[in-house]
């Protein structure tokens, strides 16, 4: 996993074929500004529609997210600025943890944003959850 940053663009690659980025927000504009940054590096294409992107933070969300992700979140396997393509609930998504707060990021396919979204909630029903609107973004 690798995670390059150039000014408002973040790209977050998982394998060889696939990056996933975050900034910008103007459509198309990310696209073309990855283009300039990877010309003669790798081709970029623009799909920031296909996923869906969850910010998830509170007391009790490594607990929460155990119970369905596959991969070990303590900080010793999974520190700040760790990228994993992994499952949660048989579903692909990328866990981005930005920070060492117990903040992630989840990418999650469109179409499964609101299974995943049950699942959050059925999850974290037993530790009590708030759901809040992030107006400020990333």
């Amino acid at each position: 996993m690798d995670i390059c940053q150039h000014t408002e663009v973040t790209g977050i690659c998982v394998e060889a074929t696939r990056r996933h980025r975050r900034g910008v927000q103007r459509r198309g504009d990310a696209a073309r500004r990855c283009r300039e940054v990877a010309a003669g590096l790798a081709s970029v294409v623009d799909k920031s529609d296909a996923r869906a992107l969850l910010r998830l933070r509170g007391p009790r969300l490594m607990d929460t997210l155990a119970k369905g992700l596959e991969i070990d979140l303590h900080p010793r396997a999974f520190p700040a600025g760790s990228v994993a393509l992994t499952a949660l609930s048989h579903v692909p998504v990328v866990v981005w943890k930005r920070r060492e707060a117990p903040v992630l990021d989840l990418l999650v396919p469109r179409p499964t944003a609101a299974d995943i979204w049950h699942w959050l909630q059925e999850a974290a029903a037993e530790f009590g959850i708030e759901v809040e609107k992030d107006a400020a973004g990333p």
